[in-house]
C-alpha cells in the first residue's frame, strides 16, 4: 500500500487525499476496533475517533515512520480511552462480530475455531493480544510490528513466542505451528 504521496497531500490540507487515506485504512481500523470492543456501534465510534485524530494531527505525522504504524498507535490510544470511559472489559464475541473482522487466514478456520481462539486471546494481556492480531490476523511483518511499538524485531519475536505459548496453554496445550 503506497500512501506516502497521499499522506503528503493530506498534510498540505488536501481533503480529497484525506478521504483516500480513510478509504485505504477504514477496513483495517474498523477490524481492529471490532476485535477489541466487540460491538459494531462502538467499533464505528472508535473508528470515527481514530480518523478524526488523524485528520487533526496529520501535520504532526513523522514521515520517517510508516503511516500505518502511526495510525495503529493512534488507534491503540483511542481503544484504551474507550475502555477507560466505558469501563467495559469483558465483551461477548459472537459470529456476527467475527464476520466484521477481516481475516487473512484463507478460510482455514471455522467460525467456531475463531470464537475459541478469540476467547483464548481475551485471557492474555492486551499488548500480547495486539501483537498476535497484527501478525496473524492483519498479516503484518515482524518489521512492521516493531515499527508500531518502536521496539526491536527480536523483541517482537520474543513477545509473539511468549503470547503463543500462553494461548497454547489456554487451549489445552495444542501445538500451533503458525
Amino acid at each position: 500500500m503506497e500512501d506516502t504521496e497521499i499522506v503528503s497531500r493530506a498534510q498540505k490540507g488536501d481533503f480529497k487525499a484525506f478521504e483516500e487515506l480513510v478509504e485505504l485504512y477504514q477496513k483495517r481500523v474498523f477490524s481492529f476496533a471490532i476485535y477489541h470492543v466487540k460491538n459494531k456501534a462502538d467499533a464505528e465510534d472508535v473508528s470515527q475517533e481514530v480518523f478524526w485524530r488523524i485528520f487533526n494531527y496529520i501535520k504532526k505525522y513523522d514521515s520517517s515512520r510508516k503511516f500505518f504504524s502511526w495510525v495503529y498507535a493512534i488507534e491503540l490510544n483511542v481503544i484504551k480511552s474507550f475502555f477507560r470511559k466505558k469501563k467495559k472489559h469483558f465483551l461477548v464475541l459472537n459470529e456476527d462480530i467475527l464476520n466484521l473482522i477481516v481475516f487473512h487466514d484463507d478460510g482455514l478456520l471455522s467460525s467456531d475455531d475463531k470464537i475459541t481462539l478469540f476467547k483464548a486471546l481475551d485471557k492474555i494481556d492486551i499488548e500480547e493480544r495486539n501483537i498476535l492480531f497484527y501478525k496473524y490476523i492483519d498479516d503484518l511483518s515482524i518489521k512492521e510490528i516493531a515499527e508500531i511499538y518502536r521496539i526491536s524485531e527480536e523483541n517482537v519475536k520474543v513477545r509473539i513466542f511468549r503470547a503463543k505459548e500462553k494461548i497454547q496453554k489456554i487451549l489445552g496445550g495444542k501445538k500451533n505451528d503458525g
